[in-house]
């Protein structure tokens, strides 16, 4: 949950507590002038311009012109998408690990050489020259792009198990490991979209600066993992 105030002397609204997104993390500002969580300069003259495009889902939750009322109605919003968020837990990390495991397809990456990633029994059975064709065979997690591809996670659209697939598909990878060392970093809300950031626990090889930008139905739109 967090506490939004309006900052006079920096014009800017800042955040205190928590926000829990699914598998990427929970971030957290434990005081206002922490930068975890950040809310985007703009947002002041966005929502008292009334700019559909930029703050639209907030507009109903604002009484006030006010900055001080307007930070009432912004906090009210946040939580309520947290609340959301948690509703739809499931559909957001299904559609983190696609982006994830897509990108370890696309270049064929060797996650077994990352240690405690990997079942060591499956290891010491295979040759290293098999391994890639081995763990990425004919069928891929891209194959379900088209459920992902500019699709809301709010429940509306009926999606396919990615969580399940990758178990069922890469067998001898340590995705609950994988999961418990994700590294949140940074959160930023602009209104009716906000961004994400993570990292993982093997210095970036997996996840480095993991990013997208999700819109108040959970869609996302700008994946990126340096």
């Amino acid at each position: 949950m967090l506490t939004v105030i309006y900052d006079k002397e920096e014009e800017k609204y800042k955040a205190k507590g928590t926000f829990k997104l699914g598998i990427a993390g929970t971030y957290e500002n434990k005081s206002f002038d922490d930068e975890a969580i950040t809310i985007d300069e703009d947002i002041l003259e966005n929502i008292q311009e009334r700019d559909e495009e930029w703050v639209g889902p907030l507009l109903p939750f604002i009484k006030s012109d006010e900055p001080e009322e307007i930070a009432k109605g912004l906090e009210e919003y946040l939580n309520q998408l947290e609340k959301r968020a948690a509703e739809n837990e499931k559909q957001i990390n299904d559609n983190i690990l696609f982006n994830l495991f897509m990108d370890m397809e696309g270049c064929g990456y060797p996650f077994w050489e990352l240690d405690g990633l990997t079942d060591k029994k499956f290891l010491k059975s295979h040759d290293e020259e098999e391994l890639d064709d081995l763990v990425y065979g004919d069928e891929q997690i891209s194959d379900l792009y088209d459920y992902f591809d500019d699709s809301p996670n709010d429940g509306s659209v009926e999606k396919p198990d990615v969580e399940a697939k990758i178990r069922e598909m890469y067998p001898m990878f340590n995705l609950d490991l994988f999961i418990k060392k994700i590294k949140p970093e940074y959160l930023n809300f602009k209104g009716r979209y906000f961004s994400f950031q993570f990292g993982d626990g093997w210095d970036g090889e997996l996840a480095c600066g993991a990013y997208d930008e999700l819109d108040e139905n959970f869609t996302f739109s700008d994946w990126h993992n340096h």
